[in-house]
């Protein structure tokens, strides 16, 4: 993953001046930056020394040195060697005691800089705070922004009004209660397809996401081409609705299991759903980051979905008879 043309828009954010808006924007870029590991650039033979984690931590000893980027979603980065690359921590902390080259951006998480560190680019928080000892050398700037700060320096708040759907909290549970049932029921009924597409969502993200992003693409087009046939467009809906549908469930399936890996390995099958579900909810909504969320997870389940022709693991084309 190659974080290169963030440098030059962090530099033209520079001139333009605004801690405040310069660390809304590198969060934005953060997200975005997510979304691209998510739809495979991580998969990319220029990107196979760069480390992308969900849900888990990494390390890099103090005699390792990495010529990379470092990107882990839902876990803590210690780097104490060296990083040739960025180093962006979402949704957990990020200690550094080695070497960066590049730029330090903690995601809802705070960044500690022990007295070995040595950061060439800048250092960034949203959501957090800034650590920092005495003998740290840091040389670009160090910005620090709560979320409060974040979101009224980027958001009109008349549109979140409208949209957010968390302002009146007996319907917000009720929606969440909702989609519990739903996940709840679809795993109670066909387990095996779930969990095939909650699978081939792990083991193949960069292909699922890659014919996610085809499909998500590819739908007008279709439809007004299917538009001919009458029966069509509403064929082809109703699959991308029961495709997104199945991905969904995958998905809190998927990230309940991550939650209880980490946090509650003794979890029952059910609460490991609960932590999905609610934890999916909330990242789906959040302004301003909510909606490049969804974009990437649609495009990642959908893909997975398709891929897997809705989790029976059987091919659209069957094969040819001798």
């Amino acid at each position: 993953m190659n974080f290169s043309f963030v440098d030059g828009l962090l530099t033209r954010k520079r001139a333009t001046g605004g801690g405040a808006r310069r660390a809304a924007f590198v969060a934005v870029l953060a997200v975005l930056a997510l979304a691209a590991a998510v739809l495979g650039f991580a998969d990319d033979a220029s990107a196979q020394a760069s480390i992308f984690r969900v849900g888990g931590s990494v390390v890099i000893r103090p005699d390792e040195h990495l010529v990379g980027d470092v990107f882990a979603v839902g876990g803590t980065v210690d780097v104490l060697g060296s990083v040739t690359g960025d180093v962006v921590g979402v949704g957990g902390a990020v200690t550094v005691d080695g070497t960066v080259t590049g730029d330090v951006v903690a995601l809802g998480g705070s960044v500690t800089l022990g007295p070995d560190a040595r950061v060439f680019g800048d250092v960034t928080v949203v959501g957090g705070m800034v650590t920092r000892d005495p003998q740290a050398v840091v040389h670009g700037e160090v910005t620090s922004v709560s979320v409060a700060q974040t979101i009224r320096s980027g958001v009109n708040w008349n549109i979140v009004w409208w949209t957010w759907p968390w302002r009146d909290w007996p319907l917000a549970l009720l929606y969440v209660a909702g989609l519990f049932a739903f996940a709840a029921l679809i795993l109670a009924w066909i387990p095996d397809r779930v969990h095939a597409v909650e699978r081939h969502m792990e083991t193949n993200a960069g292909r699922s996401a890659a014919i996610g992003l085809l499909a998500l693409l590819l739908l007008v087009p279709l439809t007004f081409v299917l538009a001919l046939t009458i029966i069509g467009p509403p064929l082809l809906w109703i699959g991308f609705l029961a495709a997104k549908l199945l991905g969904y469930v995958a998905l809190v399936s998927f990230v309940g299991r991550k939650v209880a890996e980490k946090f509650f390995p003794n979890s029952s099958a059910l609460w490991q759903l609960v932590a999905g579900v609610l934890l999916v909810a909330v990242l789906r909504h959040l302004p301003v980051f909510g909606w490049l969320f969804t974009l990437a997870v649609t495009a990642w389940t959908v893909g997975a979905v398709l891929d897997t022709k809705f989790g029976s693991n059987r091919p659209w084309i069957p094969p040819r008879e001798a």
